[in-house]
């Protein structure tokens, strides 16, 4: 009997250990809807993950974004300095590579706000931390129509137009500038020339008055001569 007794206590403690082993370990976790991670991405626009690619590569390459954000704020004092000179305010001449820098810039500032804000705005929808670079993407295709449409294109051929339309950006820039500094130095040296020459008229106005003063005495005596050859 006790036998019998060891046995059947035996079975009923393998029988709890193993309605104890086939628990599931998350059943008394309460259930959370998965958040994506707290990095911005960027919206596929029809086939532009080849600009994507660059874009994303290119925020986290060293140095791009410190060189970026200074020309961008250049290019801002520019137009400020510009827009203060016209008397108009048109800028529909603005350079389509001073554009790219620009759209460049704000898609990056975008997607850092997107980035700070991950726990306002991030739900289980990859979509949620995404941004559209519509704005730089109809730059480039008015720079280079080669990227119109919704088709697929070389990752390596964007990057090399994307970094020259910022290079151009650069060069036009530095050529603005030297240019106005050239017009400055050329305004500076007129004005230097006025005070020289406002020196140098009392001179000529007096060798001026000098002048006729001789030529009316020898008129005169030429005239006093032809009187007393008549005399005579």
């Amino acid at each position: 009997n006790n036998t019998k007794e060891v046995i059947r206590s035996s079975s009923l403690i393998k029988s709890q250990d193993m309605s104890i082993e086939c628990r599931d370990p998350m059943a008394d976790i309460p259930s959370l809807d998965p958040v994506v991670a707290p990095v911005a991405s960027l919206h596929n626009l029809g086939n532009t993950c080849f600009l994507n690619s660059v874009l994303e590569v290119l925020r986290y390459t060293p140095g791009f974004l410190d060189g970026l954000i200074k020309l961008h704020e250049e290019i801002l004092t520019e137009e400020t300095a510009s827009e203060k000179e016209s008397s108009d305010g048109d800028h529909s001449g603005t350079s389509l590579n001073w554009q790219v820098v620009k759209n460049t810039y704000t898609m990056y500032q975008e997607m850092n706000k997107r980035e700070q804000q991950h726990k306002e705005i991030a739900t289980s929808d990859a979509s949620s931390m995404a941004i559209r670079p519509s704005g730089l993407l109809d730059n480039i295709r008015e720079l280079n129509p080669i990227f119109e449409g919704h088709f697929q294109h070389d990752a390596q051929e964007l990057l090399q137009c994307l970094l020259c339309y910022i290079e151009d950006a650069e060069k036009e820039l530095v050529q603005l500038r030297k240019n106005e500094r050239i017009k400055q130095e050329k305004m500076e040296a007129d004005i230097d020339i006025e005070p020289k020459l406002s020196e140098h008229m009392p001179h000529v106005s007096e060798n001026i008055e000098v002048g006729l003063t001789a030529r009316g005495a020898t008129s005169n005596n030429q005239n006093s001569l032809k009187s007393g050859e008549c005399q005579d």
